[in-house]
Order: structure tokens, then sequence, then C-alpha cells
């Protein structure tokens, strides 16, 4: 824990991720939807196979998944150079952001 009440808004969650890749809105939104339907999918067809196969498969797809976002996360961080200066003086960060995308409110989501 950060010491932040879980209920602050920050910039740790997924679709926050899938926006800082460069996915539009409507990409970030379709593409947690088919994953949620593929593990939906999974659930249903190994609902009748034995119990520790299902978990199996589910928890397969699962990490499956995270591992596609964990290296197009990874790709995205490498086109981009660490940033070299810490000006607040204090220990320096070990985790490279994302460049935030600047998101302009005149022009509609596509």
């Amino acid at each position: 824990m950060k010491g932040v009440s879980p209920f602050k808004a920050d910039r740790t969650h997924l679709h926050h991720y899938l926006l800082d890749m460069g996915f539009t809105h409507s990409e970030a939104v379709t593409i947690l939807v088919i994953a949620n339907i593929l593990i939906i999918t999974v659930s249903l067809v190994t609902q009748d196979y034995n119990p520790n196969i299902a978990i199996l498969c589910i928890l397969g797809m699962s990490l499956t998944l995270f591992g596609i976002l964990f290296y197009m996360r990874r790709a995205k961080l490498a086109k981009f150079p660490k940033s070299g200066g810490n000006k607040g003086g204090g220990a320096k960060p070990n985790v490279q952001e994302l460049p935030v995308r600047k998101l302009d409110k005149a022009a509609p989501d596509q």
C-alpha cells in the first residue's frame, strides 16, 4: 500500500494503461470487453470439467492476457528515453512512466 486511500483517483487502472499506450477510449473499451468475453467463454466451456482443470484454464487465460498487456507496455516504454534528472533531490523512482496523452475535449472520440 502506498498509504493513500484506495478511493483516490490515480492512473494505475488498466484502462489508463491502455490509453497511455496510445489506444482511444473506444479501443480500450473494446479490448476490455473482448478480454471479459474470453474469460467468460472459458469459464462456460470448462464448467462441466474437473474444477481444478477449469480453474487452471481460467488462470491460464488471465495470465496470458496480462502477459500480452505487460509486453505491449514494456515495448512502448522502451521507445521513450528514461528521465535522467531528479529535480526533487530525493531518491530516484524505479518506475518509468509513459507520457500522458493530452486529450482534446473539442475533438470527438472516433
